[in-house]
């Protein structure tokens, strides 16, 4: 057997048990009335594949998409429909975020900013997010403030909500 086939082996290996790690997070999961599926944590996986790649990054866990599982899953704003869209959109804000503040910041500090804008600025909008809650939450990092730090940004002007 070639070198490139062993190590596409061990990768299917790693990619079976890392799936298997996200289907034991239904115990908790299913508390909130959400369950995933093998497709849906096989989707999480393969997002998180593009995400990396495409970032520019390596992660040798997953604990950043098992966070991102149980937070969303405490949100109002998600439901079974949009429960996979919604971490996977969370997943790849996270490592734009990264990337921009040059891993500085700490992905709990990450987390949990991206959590409090969508929940308490974006009304639960991912797209908002992506454009808006991002150029906040890396302001924030640039004028060493807070990342969660949410004061005066609920103007309407800037966030354009009543469009």
């Amino acid at each position: 057997m070639s070198l490139p086939a062993v190590f596409h082996s061990l990768d299917l290996i790693r990619t079976e048990n890392r799936i298997h790690e996200l289907l034991l997070c239904n115990e908790v999961l299913k508390k909130q009335g959400l369950v995933l599926s093998f497709s849906d944590a096989e989707e999480i996986m393969a997002v998180r594949g593009r995400v990396l790649k495409n970032q520019e990054r390596i992660e040798l866990d997953i604990n950043v998409s098992k966070t991102l599982l149980y937070q969303m899953a405490q949100s109002s704003y998600v439901n079974p429909e949009n429960y996979v869209a919604t971490v996977n959109d969370m997943y790849g804000i996270f490592h734009y975020i990264k990337n921009a503040t040059s891993d500085l910041v700490s992905d709990e500090e990450v987390i949990d900013a991206i959590v409090v804008y969508y929940n308490q600025v974006c009304g639960g909008s991912t797209e908002f997010l992506m454009g808006k809650g991002i150029e906040k939450i890396l302001a924030n990092y640039h004028q060493g403030r807070n990342m969660t730090d949410i004061i005066n940004e609920r103007e309407e002007i800037y966030w354009r909500l009543s469009e």
